[in-house]
């Protein structure tokens, strides 16, 4: 499960989160799926 949120207040990492908390692998591969719309052209909607 993924999620975004936005905030006007500062976000800051643990410890724990920075440096010992698992990683999953393989989570770049959920991505595959998704179609990419996105060239990078300034202006294109």
């Amino acid at each position: 499960m993924s999620f975004m949120f936005e905030t006007r207040f500062p976000q800051h990492l643990t410890s724990f989160a920075a440096n010992e908390a698992p990683l999953q692998d393989d989570y770049i591969d959920c991505w595959d799926s998704l179609e990419k719309k996105f060239d990078g052209t300034p202006g294109r909607k």
